[in-house]
């Protein structure tokens, strides 16, 4: 275990698949695990263990108002990011003009 605040990037920030709560950082980006800023956390490395796709028709387009205009491409069925935030306000859809593609052999999806 190491003290968070050798590795924390700040409160709200994005951590691996969810957002951090108010009040709380990222310490561990790839297991996705937040931490209060003086909190403890581990050096472990997660490796993704999410849904894959195996063609363009298993991924989806999602725009995700949270802390930004950002199109994020998700396996279909997988589920949005979670926002703790009200959310921003944004002049065009992020995902407009853009296509949600399967990268192969990897099986994710990414935005085009």
């Amino acid at each position: 275990m190491m003290p968070c605040y050798l590795v924390c990037n700040g409160p709200g920030d994005r951590c691996g698949n969810h957002f951090c709560p108010q009040g709380e950082v990222c310490c561990n980006e790839s297991c996705g695990i937040c931490t209060p800023p003086d909190g403890y956390c581990t050096r472990e490395f997660c490796a993704p263990t999410g849904p894959k796709c195996r063609s363009d028709a298993d991924c989806r387009l999602f725009s995700d108002y949270c802390t930004g205009c950002d199109c994020r491409a998700l396996v279909t069925g997988e589920p949005a990011p979670y926002c703790e935030g009200p959310g921003v306000r944004c002049f065009a859809d992020p995902c407009m003009d853009h296509a949600a593609v399967c990268s192969l052999p990897e099986g994710k999806c990414v935005v085009q």
